[in-house]
């Protein structure tokens, strides 16, 4: 099974531009992200900023997955990438879950929990798809201009 380059590409700009602007949304206004997002004591401010920080540079790392995905060579990296996210995406899922069944946290939680939940999803599908596959290559290139085929020993004629 083979997965378009590009659509892995757009998909990893779209959550990586996401979670950065939230992220810098929530540590520039807290409260007024809080006021549009949902409900939350003001006390939880300096928290907000906290969480904010957390989910620029989870978006950052999106970003460099859009990087990688770009470029042929930099699939095993973004299968690292891949890998980190979904381990932070669906834990932060289930924790706001359980703040949900607990009563600390508001039920409009659920929304964020669910999109949370799907990147975790989607990310783990492409780390299993990236594992089994057999070439591992994306099924075309990004880029419109192909590289020569030079080996690396041509290109880098250091490496020996």
């Amino acid at each position: 099974m083979h997965i378009n380059r590009r659509m892995v590409f757009v998909y990893q700009l779209i959550i990586g531009f996401v979670e950065t602007e939230l992220g810098i949304w929530m540590v520039a206004t807290p409260e007024s992200a809080l006021n549009r997002l949902l409900y939350a004591p003001a006390a939880s401010l300096p928290l907000v900023s906290f969480v904010g920080m957390f989910v620029f540079t989870l978006g950052v790392c999106e970003l460099l997955g859009a990087y990688l995905a770009s470029r042929r060579e930099g699939l095993f990296r973004l299968q690292s990438v891949w890998l980190v996210t979904t381990i932070i995406h669906s834990g932060s899922a289930i924790f706001i879950c359980m703040q949900v069944v607990t009563g600390i946290m508001a039920m409009g939680w659920l929304l964020m929990a669910a999109l949370l939940g799907f990147f975790a999803l989607s990310e783990a599908f492409l780390v299993k798809w990236s594992t089994s596959a057999p070439s591992m290559h994306l099924s075309e290139p990004l880029m419109c201009h192909r590289r020569s085929a030079k080996t690396q020993t041509e290109r880098r004629p250091w490496i020996q």
